[in-house]
């Protein structure tokens, strides 16, 4: 048996918290109980109170919700084995579009800069489908997986601040839309390729680069910017005086945080690359795509694959019909 989704069974790791509770509550029910009548008096006010009996509807329960976890998990039934080469690679690129991306401490913007190096690395790149990820406080598909180069480049140069609803900057998000725009990968090697200047503020993204490294997606960041503060330019219409500012009327300084971004590649398995006054980033991924496409392995997958997650969801509603009619019978 294999899974299509495994890193849903991660969350059955969350029913041992939710067993102890869940015993705590039968412990103190049962001392209320005591305390607040006669044990000749209990079934009369409280029902048929048996200890066993809630266990037992309790393991119920959490089995119910294990397989359905498990079900999640998209559980197939695999025979046989083949050798494939991964030589064809898919690849999402995700795009920083916040407002910080419109400081110009490289020329002539950090957002436009890095528009240039993912348009360098993609007509470098060889074969294969690639989509567009654009994120600031959400993010979103500007793209969708494709072979048409031109479309792809289209989009690239059309990405800007106002093409994402909320600013901030949520790696996180942007991740999991990129790692969900490439597909299962069965038969392809999936990458990301993020561009950023590594501010971000929301979500858990080291826990999604995690995530990429157990699937086997590979991750390259592209770090736009300098490490001196710089000010952020207002969107035009603002009447800040051509400079972002923030709620109590302070400019708005921003900077490059590779460590951040550093750390960030670490989680994933992945490298980082700095575009910065003088230093171009596009050659060295370019160089290390090709390194990688050298050093393609070949991986056994399953011959045939068959979906089975009938076989623990209908398990599931029983445990729950059953531990229901149980609970329904010791009502008073």
């Amino acid at each position: 048996m294999c899974f299509g989704s495994p890193h849903y069974l991660g969350f059955l790791w969350l029913l041992l918290p939710l067993a102890a509770l869940q015993v705590y509550g039968i412990v103190t029910r049962r001392r209320a109980v005591r305390q607040l009548c006669d044990r000749r008096c209990e079934p009369a006010v409280f029902g048929r109170f048996s200890p066993a009996g809630e266990t037992a509807i309790v393991v119920m329960q959490l089995a119910a919700l294990s397989l359905v976890l498990v079900a999640a998990a998209r559980p197939q039934w695999c025979t046989g084995e083949r050798l494939v080469r991964l030589e064809r690679v898919e690849t999402a690129y995700v795009l920083d579009v916040s407002s910080s991306m419109k400081a110009r401490d490289v020329l002539p913007d950090r957002l436009a800069r890095v528009q240039d190096e993912l348009l360098l690395i993609s007509r470098g790149d060889g074969g294969g489908r690639r989509s567009l990820v654009v994120f600031a406080g959400t993010a979103a598909v500007q793209c969708p997986l494709t072979s048409d180069r031109r479309m792809f480049e289209t989009f690239l140069r059309l990405a800007g601040p106002d093409v994402v609803a909320r600013q901030g900057t949520d790696i996180a998000a942007a991740l999991e839309v990129a790692l969900r725009s490439l597909g299962d990968g069965r038969d392809a090697r999936r990458r990301i390729v993020l561009a950023s200047d590594g501010g971000y503020h929301r979500g858990d993204a080291p826990a999604l680069a995690r995530r990429l490294r157990h699937e086997g997606v590979g991750l390259m960041i592209v770090a736009a910017g300098d490490t001196v503060p710089v000010t952020v330019p207002a969107p035009v219409g603002d009447d800040g005086g051509g400079v972002l500012r923030d709620a109590g009327g302070h400019p708005v300084m921003s900077r490059l945080e590779p460590e951040r971004l550093r750390e960030l590649a670490g989680e994933a398995g992945g490298k980082l690359f700095t575009s910065g006054p003088g230093r171009r980033a596009a050659p060295l991924v370019l160089a290390e795509m090709d390194r990688e496409q050298t050093s393609s392995r070949l991986v056994r997958v399953p011959l045939h694959r068959e979906d089975i997650p009938a076989l623990f969801v209908l398990p599931a509603l029983v445990l729950l019909l059953v531990s229901g009619l149980v609970r329904c019978r010791r009502v008073p």
